[in-house]
């Protein structure tokens, strides 16, 4: 698009973030996804779901979008205030996207006023000292709002679909089950190149998000989210530290098969090495987590006590005595890290929680020289995974800690091994991952675990009619 022409290049979105918003969860409902209300000054916002009754969302699945009051109140006007409204399949596809809906509520006699665009953000997280995440928002998101704002500002595209799919393929991971992100930055170059005015745009820190990270500092138990589609999804380093706490966790390595400690290990590190700052779909996630475990019932045979020794669901500011944390090591013979700190205070069970977690890996990896290759890809995504759960001014101290268990298995190998692994300290402090992968990866650090596949065409985020 010639430059010339463009006239929306100093206009500027409106942002939305956690200072300024509250966020209140059904209590009837306190796990789902989609019963909440997010307010701000002057206004509040309600997932999409909130446009059918409740006894409809049995029998139809609508798509996530934000809404507002004032969609709310035309949901009302052309639901409960219409003489003679039935809900019927018809009726249902107007709420049944974002697209429908915005033209749905065109149709009110006497309204002039378009809906508002929401668009939800990641927002950005301090880790440690050195670095920061920013904020970050979702391709298919993206690639949905780009031609509505185009519609909104009168300049509607010629092929609406086809510079949806288009956005999608050229931002987008190529497989299916992934979601991708951008940052703010890409985002603001993609609008500026579609002369786009950003002043019709909201971008509001995913309510969803802000109360998966609250709840995951709470009781550290993993969080998803929902894609464009109302698709459950869950970050990179989530899955990686859930696929981590179910499968290494709550175990005693001590003579286990090598073969299968090297399967397990190799299949969390093929998610640690997928694209960063991506999202998985969580129904075929979760499918590998369960072959794993089903392959393996002599592995697995004690159910969920795992999460006993984890501390999850308690309070992460209660104290846990250190003679408490040393029966948990010995029992499980993983590492204690001993040091003053540890033998002569109580311990917060956040802190606990992380150090039990990065522990673990020497009851997997001790003894197992060529299965050290897996680790320090694995620790890094599982010390960003923490972060959340962790107070800002100790997160520094994770990743410390990190740093001290990479130190004690790296050094435990060969010499010969240990010269071609990347200094532990500079693998928790650099802003990607290492670099040292086992060979089948060593072409690129962002291969797809084989079996995270989706082969659900239905519900590709882009749409309903793509391939």
């Amino acid at each position: 698009m010639n430059s010339k022409t463009k006239r929306y290049d100093l206009t500027v979105w409106n942002m939305v973030q956690v200072p300024v918003m509250g966020i209140r969860k059904d209590p009837k409902a306190p796990q789902s996804l989609t019963h909440w209300v997010a307010s701000y000054p002057r206004t509040m916002l309600f997932p999409s779901t909130y446009a059918l009754p409740n006894y409809l969302h049995k029998h139809y699945k609508i798509n996530h979008y934000l809404l507002d009051d004032d969609d709310m109140l035309a949901i009302k006007h052309i639901t409960a205030d219409t003489p003679g409204f039935k809900w019927t399949n018809e009726s249902v596809t107007g709420f049944a996207s974002l697209e429908n809906f915005m033209r749905l509520v065109l149709t009110i006699p006497g309204n002039y006023q378009q809906k508002k665009l929401y668009m939800r953000m990641i927002p950005a997280l301090q880790m440690g000292e050195t670095r920061n995440r920013v904020a970050r928002v979702f391709v298919d998101e993206v690639a949905l709002m780009i031609p509505l704002l185009k519609e909104q500002q009168g300049e509607p595209l010629e092929d609406p679909k086809g510079v949806q799919e288009k956005l999608f393929k050229l931002l987008n991971h190529p497989e299916k089950a992934y979601c991708s992100t951008i940052t703010l930055e890409r985002l603001h170059e993609l609008l500026c190149e579609y002369d786009i005015d950003k002043s019709l745009l909201s971008l509001v820190d995913d309510p969803v998000h802000i109360i998966g990270c609250k709840s995951f500092a709470q009781t550290g138990v993993h969080f998803k989210i929902l894609n464009t589609v109302g698709t459950k999804m869950i970050s990179r380093e989530q899955a990686v530290l859930y696929m981590y706490e179910t499968l290494i966790c709550g175990v005693n390595w001590t003579g286990i098969d090598k073969e299968k400690k090297r399967v397990i290990l190799e299949t969390i590190f093929g998610c640690s090495v997928s694209e960063e700052n991506c999202y998985i779909l969580y129904i075929p996630f979760l499918k590998v987590i369960l072959n794993l475990k089903k392959k393996n019932p002599e592995i697995y045979n004690t159910g969920d006590q795992w999460k006993d020794f984890l501390y999850l669901n308690k309070c992460p500011n209660d104290f846990v005595s250190p003679d408490d944390f040393k029966e948990i090591t010995d029992d499980f013979d993983i590492d204690y890290f001993d040091n003053p700190f540890i033998r002569e205070n109580l311990l917060p069970v956040w802190l606990v929680r992380a150090m039990l977690v990065l522990g673990w890996m020497n009851g997997i990896v001790r003894d197992e020289s060529d299965l050290l290759k897996f680790v320090s890809n694995i620790i890094f995504v599982l010390v960003d995974a923490l972060m959340p759960s962790v107070p800002p001014q100790d997160r520094q101290r994770i990743i410390d800690t990190g740093n001290a268990a990479l130190e004690l298995w790296l050094a435990s190998s060969d010499s010969s091994e240990s010269e071609n692994e990347e200094s532990p300290k500079e693998v928790l402090d650099a802003n990607q991952p290492s670099t040292s992968q086992p060979q089948e990866h060593s072409s690129q650090g962002k291969e797809i675990p084989a079996n995270i596949k989706h082969d659900e065409d239905k519900k590709n985020p882009v749409s309903k009619d793509s391939s």
